[in-house]
């Protein structure tokens, strides 16, 4: 049966390929077009060099009208999920543009800094649970049919208005990736250990243990937005049994927070168990969380060994690239605090502590800080009480 799955998967991936593939070729291919019919005009019109100038400069704006259409549909995607989510009965979280996100936090709406950089991101969550009865489908197909419609109406408005031929091919570009993001998260498929839209809206009404996970996530999501620790949270949020499906990423997505939480309480050994289990061969993570608990076990392991902590993990490709990727990430910077500490550095946390205080006021969970502030104490006082510097 998981050589069937698997197969199928691999097939989706080749087409999801191939759509991208179509995507990229109709744009490049109408760009071209563009600067051939430029060219064609200017020579009967003897303009010479300044034709294969405006040929080229109609390429460079292809290429960059591509670029502003997949941020933009990345926004109107993320909408989609917004206005389906509403009608569905979902209540307002955040809805994120590059690190201006918008919040909705104990009934008022703020607009705040976020650690992350994203196109664009919204987040939701059904309140009334009633033991997995709440509709999920259109939710998670929401962003698909945004996209195939507002393709549709950009690809409408260039058959039918006469516009100039930089509009004309920004209008082409926005049809094409919209129709290509919706193809591409339409279809039913895991790509990184990550379900797309499609995947999701077919499976996961049939998967209680999956849909229960969701609805905990985004719980979690609207408490922390609420300004709530994950140590003051329900502890029933954070439980999980040994039966606890660990191949599926939403389910040890969830459990991540179950370690954030083990940390909050200072239980840095339950933590540790868990991690062990979540980053097993028997369990499947995505890249994020993945990278996120081996940074986290560094920590662990600084707080717990001083000088001595094993830094192994530091070396591991994937960490190596999440940390290059995300420098100012939260937990990124906590652990640059936690090495430059072990080689007895200890201008690198206090320079790091003085810009988190500065950064609270317009920060979107301002009590993670708290969080990252306690970490960081507790392995300036580890190392303080350390044996010989060891240099990583």
């Amino acid at each position: 049966m998981n050589s069937d799955n698997d197969k199928r998967n691999d097939l989706m991936l080749k087409l999801r390929e191939i759509i991208w593939v179509a995507v990229k070729a109709s744009c490049g291919i109408y760009g071209a077009y563009c600067a051939y019919r430029l060219a064609d005009c200017a020579d009967r019109a003897a303009l010479g060099l300044l034709v294969v100038f405006g040929g080229v400069t109609l390429l460079f704006v292809t290429f960059s009208a591509y670029r502003v259409a997949l941020c933009l549909q990345g926004i109107v995607h993320e909408a989609g999920h917004l206005v389906l989510g509403k009608l569905t009965g979902y209540k307002f979280i955040s809805f994120q543009v590059d690190r201006f996100m918008l919040i909705k936090s104990q009934g008022r709406f703020r607009l705040k800094h976020s650690q992350f950089s994203l196109s664009a991101a919204c987040s939701m969550v059904y309140e009334d649970y009633k033991n997995g009865d709440f509709p999920i489908r259109l939710y998670f197909l929401g962003g698909v049919l945004f996209n195939a419609l507002f393709a549709a109406i950009f690809l409408a408005v260039k058959l039918l208005c006469s516009t100039n031929v930089i509009m004309n091919i920004l209008l082409v570009c926005l049809a094409a990736t919209g129709f290509g993001i919706a193809a591409a998260n339409g279809i039913p498929i895991i790509l990184n250990n990550i379900a797309s839209d499609g995947y999701c809206a077919l499976n996961i009404d049939n998967q209680p243990e999956v849909k229960y996970a969701c609805w905990r996530d985004w719980t979690i999501a609207k408490l922390l937005m609420d300004g709530a620790r994950l140590k003051d949270m329900d502890e029933a949020l954070f439980a999980f049994s040994d039966n606890a499906d660990i191949s599926n990423t939403r389910i040890t997505h969830g459990l991540c927070y179950t370690v954030g939480r083990f940390m909050e309480l200072n239980d840095f050994q339950s933590a540790k168990q868990l991690a062990e289990i979540l980053l097993s061969e028997k369990a499947r993570l995505s890249w994020a969380d993945e990278c996120w608990l081996k940074m986290a076990m560094i920590c662990v392991g600084i707080i717990d060994n001083g000088r001595n902590a094993d830094t192994s993990n530091l070396k591991d490709p994937a960490v190596m690239q999440f940390m290059t990727r995300y420098e100012n990430e939260l937990a990124v910077q906590t652990l640059h605090c936690g090495i430059s500490l072990i080689n007895g550095d200890e201008t690198v946390p206090r320079e790091y502590k003085a810009k988190l205080e500065k950064l609270k006021n317009n920060f979107s969970t301002p009590q993670t800080i708290d969080v990252e502030l306690e970490l960081i104490a507790l392995m300036e006082r580890s190392c303080g009480s350390g044996v010989e510097k060891s240099k990583v």
